[in-house]
């Protein structure tokens, strides 16, 4: 690591906060020592919470929680997204989704057909519900670098699409149920729903 995040984590070392707030600390690492940050961040996880600001991809990729919040430039009208979702055990059966970013997307169903399914939201910790979407969308944008995307996205990626450019709209999970009696908790939720699926 470069010699300003290297003292100043030896400094936390010898006197741990238990907070810590940083600010583009990463900015002058490549990406081998970017790993190396993060990997001696979570050393301290036990004893300290940290609030990392951050343009690198593997920060973000190492954070337990991601926040998007950017300054927009004057006349400019830009709505951004990062996607990325690995394989989870609790879903062997969905496909995992590598790391994109998407500039101004535009989503066009493909056809009429719905698909429900349970969706949770970090906005909304601890709850679950079951949300009609698309089971097929046209994506339409622009990646990291400028370059035109456009493909078609099913299933558990077509849904990932329209949670996540739902947010850049104001709108989360919750404003696309049909049936709020499916709303509950996590914990009932696993409880109540969760097994009675799995002996189902």
């Amino acid at each position: 690591m470069t010699v300003a995040p290297g003292l100043l984590l030896a400094i936390f070392r010898s006197k741990p906060s238990p907070f810590c707030l940083l600010d583009e600390v990463d900015a002058a690492l490549d990406e081998a020592n970017n790993s190396r940050l993060a990997t001696v961040l979570r050393e301290f996880l036990d004893r300290s919470q940290f609030i990392i600001i951050t343009h690198k991809k593997r920060t973000m990729a190492a954070a337990d929680v991601l926040y998007g919040i950017t300054m927009q430039e004057s006349g400019v009208s830009k709505q951004i997204a990062v996607l990325e979702c690995e394989s989870h055990p609790r879903y062997p059966e969905m496909a995992s989704i590598p790391l994109m970013v998407i500039i101004n997307p535009v989503l066009t169903p493909v056809s009429d057909e719905m698909a429900t399914d349970w969706e949770g939201c970090l906005s909304i910790p601890d709850f679950r519900g079951v949300t009609p979407r698309y089971a097929a969308m046209r994506l339409e944008a622009y990646g990291r670098k400028g370059e035109r995307i456009d493909l078609v996205a099913k299933d558990f990626f077509a849904r990932v699409l329209q949670h996540e450019t739902d947010h850049l709209n104001g709108k989360v999970y919750m404003d696309r149920m049909g049936d709020l009696t499916t709303l509950c908790h996590l914990q009932e939720w696993s409880r109540y729903w969760l097994e009675r699926e799995e002996a189902e």
